[in-house]
């Protein structure tokens, strides 16, 4: 009997109860019945067009790999050894998300590159999971980074002026406090705090563990660049270091040629997928925002500081898996249930009938047709608990905390009056926290045409004979692979080839998050580059003291000096002929972000 027992496995559940169902002369069709999961196993039977078909949601960087050839031993298990995506489905809708929200990479220099080896996750079960990796310095191609989940650094003028001008915390958030269930000590912490009259040490431990929260509405979202250009303001009311900077639409060099512009990549390909997917409407919990309080800084978070991020649903789409058991069959026709609404919503009904001629080339053993059903947009991973993909503790799990926070409030006066000098914002008054909450967003939305299979036509060579199948109905859930780097924020290199393709190199400056810790960065240039591109696109300023080319014949070329970088600015500088793939670009500065 051909069980599958990848999908068992994957799953981790219970052993499920099968049917027999007898479909046309004796195909013996075996289906499992996982609760809500399915997958459909034909056993070999003396027709000629056995299959079978699973179910599994793929995430977004597991479609960028099978959809450009590549895999992994993990992934191989669940799509096949020859997966090739059908275009139908929801095949044209999935294609342009990963197309908009996908960086192509150039090849790494060397294992220290953050983006060379690519984890692949694949389920075992409930708390189980395999990896595999991608080294891909032995690809020898350019690689599809999906940044489409990128995490977005939110600029909040008003919280950041209650909390560094007024001394409060802000107000139009809810908090999330520390989980005492697992560090029980932290109380202990607070009460000792207390007795020792330790105002500083109390404050700066409630303020690390603290979270403001909440979701971004539409507005807010659209206002995301307004928003930017007032946090860019109001830093230069207050910067003192009053440097001789160029911004990038100053800069004047006449060889090689350097520009700024409003490059497209300027803007993150996160924020970029999030307005194409909300065109049709954006629900008050499809985005979340969170703040944290940072000290002893890696790139993306200064120290000191109070920073606040978007938190982008991932992408993940479902498919149904066919693969041939027979030696030969040929897909036909593809018979498929719809929704009938299109926008973002948390459920669907399928009820609307729909077929799409289908006439492929017939499936050998070893080969499998990938039908996109379904796109969804999440927060929610059935591996955690709770099931969301950010580690805010549950309102249960920090009462204690907060309990502890009240008492101290009621010992020490004090620590409810402003005092915005006291360890830059630590010190902010304890007066407006409010009890903890439970974030509950609706863990998925589903985007644009929602499909079931409900019917497979085949064509059998060997008996001239064509089948209508009836497939059983597709399920809700399924198994989940992932893959995926680390990923953070700084300026950003890329290099634009002669036919216009963008390859990116990624972060540079990592770390560099003050003017004592600047440095310098040397990337190689990929053959083919006419372009570099140096962008800025997180709320912060990079301040550039140099960039030099170096030709690998030891000839140099210095090509600007002291550029500021504002958010979404761009600065392009054209390669000289012969330079591109015989020499390296070194980009020595730092940033500060806007906190």
């Amino acid at each position: 009997m051909w069980i599958r027992a990848l999908c068992l496995a994957l799953l981790g559940l219970a052993t499920p109860t099968t049917a027999q169902v007898q479909i046309g002369g004796d195909c013996a069709i075996n289906i499992a019945n996982i609760g809500e999961n399915a997958t459909v196993n034909v056993e070999r039977g003396t027709c000629g067009d056995s299959f079978r078909i699973s179910y599994v949601w793929l995430d977004a960087q597991s479609l960028n790999l099978v959809r450009t050839g590549l895999s992994t031993q993990n992934l191989t298990s669940v799509v096949g050894s020859k997966p090739k995506i059908l275009r139908a489905g929801v095949h044209d809708q999935m294609m342009a998300l990963l197309e908009l929200g996908t960086d192509m990479l150039p090849i790494p220099q060397s294992e220290e590159d953050e983006t060379a080896f690519l984890n692949v996750s694949t389920p075992l079960g409930p708390d189980d999971f395999e990896s595999d990796f991608i080294d891909r310095r032995a690809l020898g191609v350019p690689f599809p980074m999906w940044a489409g989940n990128r995490q977005i650094l939110w600029p909040d003028a008003k919280a950041y002026s209650e909390f560094f001008l007024n001394g409060v915390w802000p107000s139009n958030y809810a908090y999330c406090y520390a989980n005492t269930q697992l560090d029980p000590f932290l109380i202990d912490d607070i009460e000792l705090f207390v007795e020792d009259g330790d105002v500083d040490q109390l404050m700066q431990s409630i303020a690390f563990a603290l979270t403001p929260v909440r979701f971004i509405d539409e507005a807010e979202f659209q206002n995301y660049f307004r928003g930017l250009r007032d946090m860019v303001e109001a830093f230069d009311a207050v910067d003192t270091a009053k440097a001789p900077l160029k911004t990038a639409e100053q800069l004047e060099f006449a060889m090689p040629r350097v520009t700024a512009r409003d490059w497209r990549n300027a803007t993150p390909k996160s924020y970029t997928l999030l307005r194409q997917i909300t065109r049709e409407g954006f629900p008050a919990d499809f985005l979340l925002k969170i703040g944290e309080y940072t000290r002893n800084s890696t790139c993306g978070e200064d120290g000191n500081s109070l920073g606040f991020k978007a938190l982008p649903r991932e992408m993940e789409v479902m498919v149904a898996v066919i693969e041939p058991i027979s030696p030969s069959i040929r897909i036909t026709e593809i018979g498929l249930l719809a929704d009938r609404d299109t926008g973002l919503r948390a459920d669907f009904d399928l009820q609307r009938e729909r077929s799409q001629k289908a006439n492929l080339p017939a499936l050998v053993e070893g080969d499998s047709y990938l039908l996109p059903l379904r796109i969804e947009f999440r927060y929610q991973d059935r591996s955690k608990n709770p099931p969301w993909s950010w580690n805010l503790p549950l309102r249960s799990q920090s009462e204690g905390f907060y309990e502890a926070l009240d008492a101290a409030r009621t010992a020490l006066p004090e620590l409810s009056r402003p005092a915005p000098d006291t360890l830059a914002g630590a010190g902010a008054t304890l007066a407006g926290l409010t009890p903890p909450v439970d974030i509950t967003p609706t863990p998925t939305y589903y985007f644009g045409d929602v499909l079931g299979l409900e019917s497979l036509t085949t064509f059998n060579p060997l008996t001239n004979r064509t089948t209508r199948h009836q497939v059983r109905e597709t399920p809700r859930f399924a198994a989940l692979t992932q893959a995926g780097f680390e990923t953070g924020s700084c300026p950003f290199l890329a290099f634009e080839t002669a036919s216009g393709t963008t390859l990116e190199h990624g972060q540079v400056l990592v770390g560099a998050h003050a003017p004592e810790l600047a440095k310098a960065d040397t990337v190689a240039i990929p053959a083919g580059t006419t372009v570099l591109h140096l962008s800025e696109r997180e709320p912060e300023i990079s301040y550039i003291s140099e960039i030099t080319l170096t030709h690998e014949s030891g000839e140099t070329r210095t090509l600007a000096r002291d550029v500021r970088l504002n958010p979404q600015e761009t600065i392009s500088i054209d390669v000289p002929d012969g330079w591109d793939g015989a020499a390296t670009v070194t980009i020595a500065g730092h940033y500060t972000l806007l906190n």
